[in-house]
């Protein structure tokens, strides 16, 4: 039970990210071609959801302290891109001035991905440079 306490900014920044995109919003313009699709809209949900996904790999890493499993990282996307596409469906049955639609579940989507990359990135830049050490005597 205390190793759910590492899952706390995520659920923090997963509740941030609900109170964002169910907040009325009738002066959002809206986006109906793929041509319109990179709009501060769009790079806000690719920023909530990479921020989103990072701390849950955050949260994988203080519970498995020596190495992140791929299965961590697939857990994450699912999670991730579920509760992305659980807003978009929220926005798109409540009716709150704001609509759900696909460009921004790609968004969300595009973020968490960009999110594991980021997470990803250092580990593995770490993990080159202990293969690279000599051995210490």
């Amino acid at each position: 039970m205390k190793r759910i306490r590492y899952f706390f900014p995520a659920f923090i920044w997963g509740i941030f990210i609900l109170g964002v995109v169910l907040t009325p919003g009738n002066f959002i313009p809206h986006i109906r071609t793929f041509s319109d699709w990179l709009q501060w809209d769009k790079i806000t949900h690719l920023i909530l959801f990479g921020i989103f996904s990072f701390f849950l790999l955050r949260g994988f890493a203080k519970v498995c302290v020596f190495v992140i499993p791929q299965k961590h990282y697939l857990i994450t996307l699912i999670i991730s891109i579920f509760y992305g596409g659980c807003t978009e469906y929220l926005q798109y049955i409540l009716n709150i001035g704001r609509d759900g639609n696909i460009y921004d579940f790609y968004a969300n989507t595009i973020g968490a991905i960009l999110g594991c990359l980021l997470f990803f990135k250092p580990k593995l830049r770490n993990r080159k440079k202990e293969q690279t050490l000599p051995p210490k005597i």
